[in-house]
């Protein structure tokens, strides 16, 4: 008898696209380079990142380090694609307000290609910023 797969394996992102106004000093790679002294920010609302994987991957499960976690609630939408151009929405809520550290999101297990996260402002402004994202595969 088989138990349920185990939702454990980061899985590095092959390359990114974001949509709005990026801040130079605060590309969209910084999303995903492993350093939480860098982070990736967009001073619109509503603004997105999205993450390619390299291959489809079945994926469970997103870490997120939002910035200036601990002092704003951040408004946000998680979608799947297998293609880049057909977006299924697995999550949507905000962020706890309560922590600089990652903050899990368990999504519907869902095989997608690409992975992208909506920021629609936070508490304080309607800035996207992101210090680092984890997305986590079966195993």
């Amino acid at each position: 008898m088989f138990g349920p797969k185990e939702c454990s394996i980061p899985r590095h992102v092959k390359g990114s696209s974001a949509i709005g106004t990026t801040e130079a000093a605060h590309p969209k790679e910084h999303a995903y380079d492993g350093l939480t002294s860098t982070r990736w920010a967009s001073p619109v609302k509503p603004s997105w990142i999205i993450f390619e994987l390299g291959s489809p991957r079945e994926i469970c499960r997103i870490d997120i380090s939002w910035y200036s976690g601990n002092t704003r609630k951040y408004s946000f939408v998680v979608a799947v694609s297998t293609d880049g151009n057909l977006w299924h929405k697995v999550f949507g809520g905000k962020s706890s307000g309560t922590t600089e550290g990652p903050e899990t999101y368990l999504i519907p297990s869902s095989t997608a290609y690409h992975l992208r996260i909506t920021v629609n402002g936070n508490t304080q402004d309607d800035t996207a910023s992101i210090i680092e994202v984890v997305i986590y595969t079966h195993a």
